[in-house]
């Protein structure tokens, strides 16, 4: 993500947005050179100026425009800063939570936890629609990256959102094991019914990564039909050293629930 083409010159140094920081007046004076900042390339210029203009933006209605403003650009790289502007304001908008959502695919991999844990924190604040997004970002086969993210995000909300489920299910056949892997991650949370049945027949996936994986889901969902406890008991004999191990705890899991 880069800022927009000339940005980057008038982008103020980290020493002097420090300065700047907490300071009403000294902020709105220098309020365009701080919303350029929101698009720097240097990350730590611009989350250093989303901070300051979050930490004001409740006590000033121009800076929540310029926040807004931001919000709204046609690059990614001041969505993105205005956004975790937002954030920092702890009032973020939905529109905030879109930015997210989006986030999500980005080619850093920092960015892409960031705006994980953007989610997971902020999820009550920025309403129903970048849920509903995120849900249908879990489904999307089209972008497995996005994809993967949108499906551990799911996995960490507190509460998981229901019509997530089906994304997540959906996902165990996804052709990208890392979203297949996400997907395991995620039904252990969502535990919809049946789920339990539906883990167990990747017990004999021909991934080892997706073998183990399964017997960790099974642990946690704890469901104790017989063809399950016969399954992870089989896979407790394995050869498959790392299954053995997962499924034995798998076991020991599900009976200490019992």
């Amino acid at each position: 993500m880069t800022p927009p083409t000339g940005a980057e010159d008038a982008v103020p140094s980290l020493a002097s947005i420090t300065e700047w920081g907490g300071d009403l007046a000294t902020v709105l004076a220098n309020l365009d050179e701080l919303r350029g900042a929101l698009a720097a390339s240097d990350k730590r210029v611009q989350r250093k100026a989303a901070e300051v203009l979050g930490a004001l933006a409740g006590a000033s209605a121009e800076i929540r425009a310029a926040i807004g403003a931001a919000l709204a650009a046609d690059d990614r790289a001041s969505r993105w800063g205005a956004a975790f502007a937002e954030a920092c304001s702890g009032a973020p908008s939905p529109a905030a939570g879109l930015v997210w959502v989006e986030s999500l695919g980005s080619a850093d991999r920092d960015l892409r936890w960031a705006a994980h844990d953007l989610i997971v924190r902020h999820a009550a604040a920025v309403g129903s629609e970048p849920i509903a997004r995120l849900c249908a970002a879990a489904g999307d086969g089209s972008h497995a990256e996005r994809r993967k993210m949108a499906l551990y995000c799911l996995r960490d909300l507190d509460p998981s959102p229901a019509l997530g489920r089906d994304a997540v299910m959906a996902a165990l056949d996804a052709e990208e094991i890392e979203v297949r892997l996400a997907a395991l991650a995620a039904l252990a949370q969502l535990a919809p019914d049946g789920a339990g049945e539906r883990v167990a027949a990747y017990l004999d996936d021909p991934e080892p990564r997706m073998r183990r994986a399964a017997a960790a889901a099974l642990g946690k969902l704890g469901e104790l039909s017989p063809a399950i406890l016969d399954a992870l008991r089989r896979a407790e004999n394995s050869t498959d050293s790392g299954l053995a191990r997962a499924a034995s705890r798998a076991l020991r899991a599900v009976a200490a629930s019992d």
